[in-house]
């Protein structure tokens, strides 16, 4: 890579607490490298985000992306956002436009993109949701615009409630309670930060698909899915997802989606 390093290599980033574990920069660099583009792309754990932020915009950065836990405190410190991270109030891709910084919401269409890339079409299909954070909410209204019907399942039930009200999805249930919605649901996410079992693992037989938010460790999720429902997409398949639609967005051009692929 060093030989793209110069005086005018344009930086992107990615912003987490813990950033150690990313895959983003080698997801990025790969699709830099493939289109013969002068930029690079870095991790970076900030303890002060406003100050993070100030820095990025001196040095005219031209985009970053935003993870656990900055994707919610972000919005307030942009100078715009487009009308889905608005919705949602959470953003995960930063553009430096003009020094004016507009931040985005990828993560859903991520989850769209990851599950027509294995041959899933969400239309007329019924989804469950576990989980109502920030990715678990766009991914729901991502499956809802796509056609799907979309329950929220979620510990909390009054979150869940007040994000289906928010965003126009169809139901929301108690986690504990949600056997009934999954034994009719065509799909099931795991959008939770719950490493533990989340309902009867025979409740995935027959399953159209599978959705695994969470990248980097085995969840009891992934390892009861896999095998019983018939596609499993994983983190990583979402992390190429939402990353291709921020590289697009970062640089104007179409994602070489298959060396980003490979650099997962």
């Amino acid at each position: 890579m060093t030989e793209f390093i110069n005086p005018k290599t344009k930086l992107f980033c990615v912003l987490a607490n813990p950033a150690g574990h990313s895959l983003s920069p080698r997801m990025h660099n790969a699709g830099f490298r493939a289109l013969g583009l002068n930029a690079v792309y870095l991790a970076f754990a900030p303890a002060n985000l406003s100050k993070a932020l100030s820095g990025l915009r001196e040095m005219q950065i031209g985009g970053f992306n935003v993870s656990t836990p900055f994707k919610q405190e972000v919005c307030g410190l942009l100078d715009e956002l487009d009308e889905r991270a608005r919705l949602l109030g959470a953003s995960n891709t930063v553009v430096n436009r003009n020094g004016k910084l507009k931040g985005f919401n990828t993560d859903g269409e991520g989850a769209v993109f990851a599950l027509q890339q294995k041959g899933v079409n969400l239309r007329g299909k019924r989804v469950v949701v576990c989980g109502a954070g920030p990715a678990a909410q766009s991914i729901a209204l991502s499956f809802k615009q796509a056609g799907a019907l979309v329950i929220l399942a979620n510990r909390t039930l009054d979150k869940a409630e007040n994000a289906v009200e928010k965003l126009g999805l169809d139901k929301a249930v108690a986690l504990e309670n949600s056997s009934t919605a999954l034994s009719k649901a065509h799909g099931v996410v795991n959008a939770t930060s719950f490493d533990g079992q989340l309902f009867d693992a025979s409740l995935f037989e027959g399953k159209e698909f599978a959705l695994e938010v969470n990248y980097g460790k085995k969840t009891w999720f992934s390892q009861a899915a896999l095998g019983r429902a018939r596609v499993f997409a994983s983190g990583r398949d979402l992390l190429l997802g939402q990353g291709v639609k921020a590289f697009e967005l970062f640089t104007g051009l179409r994602a070489p989606v298959q060396a980003m692929a490979l650099a997962l």
